[in-house]
This record gives C-alpha cells, sequence and structure tokens, in this order.
C-alpha cells in the first residue's frame, strides 16, 4: 500500500488494487488516435471552504460566524449542548493557531464534493438554523475516513488514465492536488476538455481540466469553477497502447500529484452521525414551509426562519386581543426584506424595508382577523435571508406557570373546561427567563365544555437546547379555562402555581432569604402583563419594617425580572423580609415566589394591592391534628390596627385577638389555639375576619406538626368570592386525598349545589348535593367521604350558589395517604 500526506496534515492509506499496478491498467486500455475530446461527470461537485487549522473555525466559529460554531449547532441539536465528542476530537486534531496557513481540510471537501451530490440550501432544524456553510463543514469532516482509491498523479499517463476512466467512462468526479511543490491543495476535478496529437510512438496532449474551488465563502451557494491546462507526452507501444510518459513545458514544473476518489464512507468522524448529517445537508427552508408554498398560520414563539421564496403567516386573534410582531434580520445576507402586514379586509396596516439592525417591531390591536404577514426579498437564489420572527399574543384569559423544574422534580398540568360554552384558540406556549416566547407547545385548539386534559411537561416533544432555555408557561384562551400546575417530588414535597386574579400595579413578594443560608432556596420574579416597557420601583424591608434597599427597573414589555438572594438587583436579602413592587398606575404587574427551607415548600403568587382592608381566612384547622398561621403584611406607613374576629361571633367582640403592625411590618400569627374550635362549639366552621385600619396582605398556611411540608393560600378578599367556584381536577385514589373548604362571607345564609362532572366531562345528575351554609360558616371535607365509591369516577366539581347575586370562596387541597409530607393547594 502506498502512502501520502495530504494537506489537513493526516496520512490517506490506499486499499490493495489486486495484482494489477497502475501501468499494466493503463496498458489494457487502448487510446484511440482522435484529435479532440471532452467529458464532464453527471454531478458537478459544489465549491466549499477548506477551514484552515489555524482558526479551526469548525468547532471555534472564529473564521466563520462565532458561536456557535458548526459542530456546536450539531451538538445543540443531538444533544442539546455544546460540547460533545466531536467538538473535542475535532479541536484535538485540527485546531493549532500555530499551524502553517495552507494546513486545512480541503481534501476532505474535495472528496465531500465529489460523493455528495446534494444542492445546499440553509434550513431550520428544530429552530437551529444551519446555513449552507455548517452543512458543508459537517459534509467535509465526516469524510475524513472515506475509503479512497488513490494514485501517483505526478505521472502523466496515471493522470490521463484517471480522466478518461472516471470522468470519461464512469462521469465521476476525483480529487485531484493540483499544487506545485511542499504544499497539498485538492480540488474536486470533473471536467477535461483535451486535445491530441500523434507523431510516431508518441501522442502529445494538451487538456484543461475543471474543478471546484474553494477559494469561496463558506456559505457560498453552487459551483465557482477554475481551470487548469496541462501539456504531456505520452509513449506508446506497436498496438498503441500507452506505455509511460512524460510532462512537457509549464507542466514539467507544475503538474497534478496525489490522485484519489471516495469510494464508500469510513470510519467517519467520532461523534458525528452521517445519515443525520446528509439529512442536515438535502434540508431545506423551515418548518412553516407549506406546499404551494401556502401561508402558515403562526401561533406565539421565537421561530428562526429562511427565506427561500416568498414567505406568508397568518396571525388569527379575536376582536381585542393584541399582538407583538418582531422580524429581526440576521447577520450575513446583503439584501433587504420588505414585510407587509394585512388584516382581514386586505387593508395594509405595516410595510417596512428590514435592514440589518433596522428590525420590524410593531403591537397591533386586532379588529379584524386573520391578520397575514408577507416576507420578500429582490433575489433569493444566492442570497436567501435568514431571519428571526417572534410573535407573542395576548388573549381575552391568561394564565402563568412561573416555574418549570428541570432538576428531577416533575411538573404536571391539567386543562379543564368548567364552562358550559367551548372554549377556543387555547394554546400553551414556552417563555425564557426574560418572557420571551419560546414556542407553542399546546393547540391553538378548541376544549369543549366539560373536556378536561391532563399531562406533564416532560410529555412535550420539546427540542433538548431549547428544554435548557425554558423557565414558563403561558396558557392564553379565548375564555376562561382552569389551569392547574403541581410540581414536585416523589417523596419530599408537592407544590402548586394558579395565577388566578393575581394582577396590579402594585404587588407584595411576601418573602425573602438572606443568600447562602442552608437548606433555604428562594427564588422570586416580577412579570410585565403589557406590551409596553414598565418603569417599577421595588422596595426592600425587613421584617421589622426597616427599609433595606429601594431600586427602579425599567422591564421591557411582557418580559421578566428576576430576583433572588445574592443577586442583582438585591444581592443582600433579610432573612423573613418582604418587597413591596409599585409600577405606574396603568401598567399590569405579576409576580411569584418559590421558597424551600426545612418547613418546607411554598409557592405564591404575588399577593396584589387593591386597597382591601378586610382579609378572610376561610378554615382555622380543628385542634390538635394541624396547625394553621397567618402571615400579615403592613404595607402602609402608618401603624396598622389589625382586629382577628371569628365571622359566627357577630357583633360579640369578647374572642377578638388585637395587634398593632408597626410601619411595614411584617408578623407571622399562629391562629391555631386563638381560634380553632372542637365540633359542638358555637364558633365551630367559622372563617376568620382579619381587619386592619388600613390595607392589608398576606397568606395563611396549613401544616401537619412534626412534617416538612406546606400548603399557603393568599389570603381572601372581596375579588376572591364569586357564586360560581371551580375544583379543577380531582386527585383521589390510593395515593391521593381531596380535600376542599367552602365558606360563606356573607351576612345571609346561603345554599350551594355541589356539582361533580364524570371523566367525560358529563354532569353527574344524580350526584348532585347542596350545603347550607350560614352566614360567616364554611364547610371542609373529604371528597372521597364525601361521595363515596362514585369519586372514583369524579374529574372535577363545580360550585354554586343558588342564587345568582351569591358569593362563595374558598380552597382545595392535596395530600399523600402515606406520606403526610406532600401537601398543596389553591384558593378557587
Amino acid at each position: 500500500m502506498m502512502k501520502n500526506m495530504s494537506r489537513d496534515g493526516s496520512r490517506v492509506i490506499s486499499p490493495a488494487r489486486a495484482a494489477l499496478t497502475p501501468v499494466l491498467m493503463i496498458a489494457i486500455l487502448l487510446f484511440s488516435a482522435v484529435s479532440a475530446g471532452a467529458a464532464q461527470s453527471t454531478s458537478v461537485p459544489w465549491s466549499g471552504y477548506w477551514w484552515p487549522f489555524m482558526y479551526g473555525g469548525l468547532g471555534t466559529g472564529i473564521d466563520y460566524r462565532g458561536r456557535p460554531a458548526p459542530l456546536e449547532k450539531y451538538n445543540l441539536l443531538t444533544t442539546g449542548v455544546t460540547s460533545g465528542e466531536a467538538l473535542t476530537q475535532y479541536l484535538n486534531a485540527f485546531y493549532d493557531p500555530n499551524a502553517p496557513a495552507w494546513y486545512g481540510l480541503c481534501a476532505y471537501w474535495a472528496r465531500a464534493a465529489c460523493y455528495e451530490h446534494i444542492n445546499i440550501f440553509p434550513s431550520s432544524e428544530q429552530n437551529i438554523i444551519f446555513r449552507v456553510g455548517d452543512k458543508k463543514g459537517l459534509l467535509t469532516l465526516i469524510h475524513n475516513g472515506d475509503l479512497v482509491e488513490t494514485d501517483d498523479g505526478s505521472r502523466p499517463e496515471v493522470f490521463h488514465y484517471w480522466l478518461l476512466h472516471y470522468i470519461g467512462d464512469l462521469q465521476k468526479a476525483f480529487v485531484a492536488d493540483l499544487a506545485a511543490g511542499t504544499e497539498v491543495w485538492s480540488y474536486p476535478v470533473y471536467r477535461y476538455e483535451m486535445r491530441s496529437s500523434i507523431s510516431g510512438s508518441t501522442q502529445s496532449v494538451e487538456t484543461t481540466v475543471y474543478y471546484a474551488d474553494d477559494f469561496v465563502s463558506p456559505d457560498f451557494m453552487g459551483t465557482q469553477v477554475r481551470s487548469t491546462a496541462y501539456t504531456y507526452d505520452l509513449f506508446l507501444n506497436g498496438a498503441g497502447a500507452i506505455t509511460g510518459g512524460q510532462w512537457t513545458g509549464n507542466s514539467v514544473a507544475d503538474h497534478p500529484e496525489l490522485l484519489n476518489y471516495p469510494m464508500a464512507i469510513g470510519s467517519g468522524f467520532p461523534g458525528l452521525n452521517y445519515q443525520e448529517i446528509v439529512r442536515l445537508a438535502r434540508s431545506m427552508d423551515d418548518p412553516l414551509e407549506n406546499q404551494g408554498n401556502a401561508a402558515a398560520e403562526i401561533a406565539p414563539g421565537t421561530y428562526q426562519l429562511v427565506l427561500l421564496n416568498e414567505d406568508t403567516y397568518t396571525v388569527n386573534a379575536r376582536p381585542g386581543d393584541t399582538f407583538s410582531l418582531r422580524i429581526e434580520k440576521q447577520a450575513g445576507s446583503w439584501k433587504d426584506m420588505e414585510a407587509v402586514v394585512t388584516d382581514g379586509n386586505g387593508n395594509e396596516l405595516v410595510r417596512k424595508i428590514i435592514t440589518s439592525g433596522v428590525p420590524l417591531d410593531d403591537t397591533i390591536t386586532a379588529v379584524t382577523a386573520p391578520y397575514t404577514i408577507r416576507l420578500t426579498q429582490d433575489d433569493y437564489t444566492a442570497d436567501p435571508n435568514i431571519y428571526t420572527l417572534a410573535l407573542d399574543l395576548s388573549r381575552a384569559f391568561s394564565q402563568e406557570v412561573p416555574y418549570i423544574p428541570k432538576s428531577g422534580d416533575w411538573s404536571g398540568f391539567t386543562l379543564t373546561n368548567a364552562g358550559e360554552t367551548a372554549v377556543d384558540g387555547v394554546t400553551l406556549t414556552s417563555g425564557d427567563g426574560e418572557g420571551a416566547p419560546i414556542q407553542t407547545l399546546l393547540g391553538p385548539l378548541r376544549l369543549e365544555p366539560g373536556e378536561k386534559r391532563r399531562f406533564f411537561f416532560s410529555d412535550f416533544p420539546i427540542p433538548m437546547h431549547e428544554l435548557i432555555e425554558t423557565e414558563r408557561l403561558t396558557l392564553a384562551a379565548d375564555g376562561p379555562v382552569e389551569l392547574l400546575n403541581l410540581i414536585g417530588s416523589a417523596n419530599s414535597f408537592l407544590a402548586t402555581f394558579v395565577q388566578q386574579e393575581s394582577r396590579a400595579s402594585r404587588l407584595i413578594l411576601p418573602d425573602t432569604a438572606a443568600p447562602m443560608t442552608p437548606k433555604v432556596r428562594l427564588f422570586s420574579g416580577v412579570r410585565n402583563e403589557g406590551f409596553e416597557d414598565a418603569q417599577v420601583r421595588l422596595r426592600l424591608y425587613s421584617a421589622t419594617g426597616i427599609l433595606q434597599k429601594e431600586v427602579t427597573e425599567t422591564i421591557a414589555g411582557r418580559g421578566y425580572l428576576s430576583i433572588k438572594p445574592g443577586s442583582y438587583p438585591f444581592y443582600d436579602m433579610p432573612a423573613s423580609g418582604w418587597i413591596d413592587v409599585q409600577g405606574n398606575t396603568d401598567s399590569v404587574l405579576s409576580g411569584f415566589q418559590y421558597l424551600s427551607n426545612t418547613s418546607g415548600v411554598e409557592t405564591l403568587f404575588a399577593l396584589p394591592m387593591r386597597g382591601a382592608e378586610k382579609k378572610i381566612v376561610p378554615h382555622v384547622a380543628a385542634p390538635g391534628s394541624w396547625i394553621t398561621r397567618v402571615t400579615l403584611i403592613n404595607p402602609n406607613n402608618s401603624e396598622n390596627s389589625v382586629r382577628f374576629h371569628l365571622a359566627l361571633a357577630g357583633a360579640d367582640r369578647s374572642g377578638d385577638y388585637n395587634i398593632v403592625l408597626a410601619p411595614r411590618e411584617k408578623r407571622v400569627v399562629e391562629v391555631q389555639d386563638l381560634f380553632a374550635k372542637p365540633a359542638g362549639d358555637p364558633l365551630y366552621h367559622s372563617a376568620l375576619e382579619i381587619t386592619g385600619l388600613y390595607p392589608l396582605a398576606g397568606y395563611y398556611t396549613y401544616n401537619v406538626p412534626g412534617r416538612t411540608d406546606n400548603a399557603s393560600y393568599p389570603l381572601l378578599d372581596e375579588n376572591a368570592f364569586k357564586n360560581v367556584l371551580h375544583l379543577p381536577h380531582y386527585a383521589g385514589n390510593s395515593y391521593w386525598w381531596t380535600g376542599v373548604v367552602i365558606c360563606n362571607p356573607l351576612t345571609v345564609a346561603q345554599m350551594v349545589r355541589m356539582e361533580p362532572y364524570d371523566l367525560n366531562g358529563n354532569l353527574m345528575a344524580d350526584r348532585v348535593q347542596t350545603l347550607n351554609l350560614n352566614a360567616g360558616a364554611y364547610e371542609v371535607f373529604d371528597v372521597k367521604a364525601r361521595f363515596g365509591q362514585a369519586a372514583s369516577t369524579l374529574s372535577f366539581m363545580v360550585f354554586r350558589t343558588e342564587n345568582a347575586s351569591g358569593a362563595i370562596g374558598g380552597f382545595y387541597l392535596y395530600g399523600n395517604h402515606k406520606n403526610k409530607n406532600i401537601l398543596s393547594g389553591s384558593n378557587m
């Protein structure tokens, strides 16, 4: 076997050629005495970049488009992270800043260009853009281990044979080192034009060969053709067979050297899958490209797209919905894009030329749908634009899931239409840490009356690289949908996120923690629900009401401000403090907190401040088995006199408990010993009213003595009471129990219907029950105990007052029969 040094510095080993030498192989070929001839391979090789060692661009992006480099993109697509075996191997083998300038991968590129008969265009793969250079670079690298036929091209008779055999007979291109001297420059040769004449036993030949050039940008599309002319003499025997040859004229000093032909893919490159790379190379455009270039309906998300021809999208929105649209041209294409947005009547709303650094950025309040977005450019053939389209849509109804665990804890959801009419436009969209939509994971779909869907976050086929970015979800719909999110781990905790009406221009984040406190984990955040930037003032207080720090932040439209101990904007936090969040009067803000400590896990949406002086705890657990505590915050600059009063006591104030909260003070009150009443007591099952001289904020918490999980709920106020309440999910089975509290805050008795619905969304009419609630009273029950065997077929429940002007409130609580540590629930 013969060894030759390739330009990339690696060794190419030719396979054994049976028993025939190149001269003997040539000798069997009788060359007809013709004066001219030409031939071309069936497929024209594509021009590609040669990826010099001194830059290592396939792994560093230095001489291409920066990070992520082509190999990092491949790893993101296949593993979700940029690192990987192929990247490590490549950097070790083919990245050397001190390498000679000519060292590179031209031999591998030339083989790939001969072997892979692909018209290469950019495409979007799971929302990762693979440009032409990415694809050609990966194809180049995967051909490093090809099984190749090699020969000594410095012998003109051998070079002549390869032209006639591979291009002339087989119509296939082959690889030739066409550089004289030490340096190796390999090119795919695909065509020749030949003239010859015979004088005696010598045939003089003049040949021009055509080959694809590698002196192009990595993203070059098509073939940049080069040609070189060679002259040589061939020696013929008496039978006219070629027996040898010599170069003539300038070709004596400048002629081909190593020749090779890729017969098959060999071992490839560690960490790269040949079939996947070929699939990538053959892919073009993006998933939104419909057959026949028909318009594609788009849901909220951020899309990485390719403009290979006119792109047309539609946005369906109902009157009053608001959507934001941002279209940004990515660097690389020199051609501008034009965007036109029209409404359902064809009226033009937006027309904009999109250039580098000048995106389309607009917000539209829907009147007449559907809205159409058309994107065009003057010429697509050589310079298709790569662009990002981000769509965010605010519908009539929305709910947030502010936290997605990704480190072993699970996250489960139910979507329930507990109403009497269908709800359209239901979507569930993932978002990143800044609040930007990533992709719509569910919908748009219709939820029929009584329809319920259950799923886990892990059920969504989210690309691994987007899973890393996903921090939250947004539910949007054309009408009310009950969204329940439960998170937990197998043996330690259960927590609930249900947003309900937790939006306001002023919020309270009720808990803080000192940085790096052992066994304490706290994080929280504030979201701007609107599309305009919101200026927000945040004040951090200690539990005693001492101002620790005040900052003003601008939260972008639909954006998030993350808050956690040891990080901006509050590097130092007091233990057990709180944060006052104040936006402009027209701002709509929401927020949340997640707190894990030795007492368990608490999850709460931020508490809205709406001026209510009266709060209600709907249930004080019976003495002996449970603990009920109340966390109160006085968000005022004045002392706040606060009275705790059992509603069933009426005008009797003898059992009241009074405290005075200092300005900005936070206090935890154990109400168990003060107000828990046994069965038979006149105040048994009395709601607890908490009334301040000024508005209050706070939450109530249940836990079991000696256990390590809590269930916390925002204190109820007048905004929490309605004539219809929903238990969106019944969790009763051999492992879980579901408890319910229904409270009457009015001064008159109320009759409440309890309507169970089965797993098909049908009312279980024969199981409807009623509750007679006295003024200020509540009822607490385990659903299974109340409904018996029928509970096994129960999906959700509706509680409604028989008087349409009635008002009730309450909550549900989930627990585990075997593990008393697991508790969680939500207000209804």
